[in-house]
């Protein structure tokens, strides 16, 4: 159990690290915010983190597919952006305008996640 948890906190410790240098461009020691991680993950056990981690995971289930489903439908039903895809596919790159921001889709996995938590037919939780 020793040797696993020390994996995962040098995982964690690497993950956070590179996740730092790379999306906000700041060069952080590793041994400090291993330590760190270390701290937080002991004092957040210690509170009782993990008797909520089943919760977690149901919101995790609810959230991302939409996501999936906003893409498909997207793609095969309203393909706004599929005659840009389907151009540039033969380059082999992908179109160098796309839209950054689709308010719509935000509404409907908004939408959909709540859906998903709230009803309850299908697959028993």
């Amino acid at each position: 159990e020793l040797v696993i948890n020390a994996t995962n906190l040098y995982g964690t410790g690497l993950a956070v690290v590179a996740f730092c240098d790379t999306a906000l461009g700041l060069q952080m020691p590793r041994r400090s915010v291993t330590l760190a991680c270390g701290i937080l993950g002991s004092a957040l056990g210690a509170a009782g983190l993990l008797s909520h981690f089943v919760d977690f995971l149901i919101v995790l289930s609810v959230t991302f597919p939409p996501i999936a489903g906003i893409l498909l439908c997207e793609y095969c039903c309203v393909r706004r952006f599929r005659n840009d895809l389907d151009s540039t596919r033969k380059l082999g790159v992908l179109p160098s305008e796309a839209a950054t921001c689709v308010p719509t889709t935000l509404v409907v996995w908004l939408a959909a996640s709540l859906l998903g938590h709230f009803i309850k037919v299908g697959i028993p939780c």
